[in-house]
């Protein structure tokens, strides 16, 4: 079966969801500084930023693995 839009999109959505969840649990202070620069988010201490990255990591991890799933399984 060919690739469609439906697939490219959730092949895009899950690569960059398993990146950024990745990114979250190895260095979550880091991301929190991208965030602060570039999306004008405000500034948070490093222990919240640390207690709340587990939980967006894993999140953005299922997230990405289940979009790429979506993919092997129709395609």
């Amino acid at each position: 079966m060919p690739l469609t839009p439906v697939t490219a999109v959730a092949t895009v959505v899950g690569c960059v969801a398993v990146l950024a969840g990745a990114a979250w649990l190895r260095a979550p202070a880091a991301v929190h500084d991208l965030q602060v620069a570039y999306l004008g988010s405000t500034r948070r201490d490093e222990q919240t930023v640390r207690s709340g990255a587990l939980p967006r990591g894993v999140v953005l991890l299922v997230l990405g693995v289940l979009c790429l799933l979506f993919v092997v399984v129709s395609v």
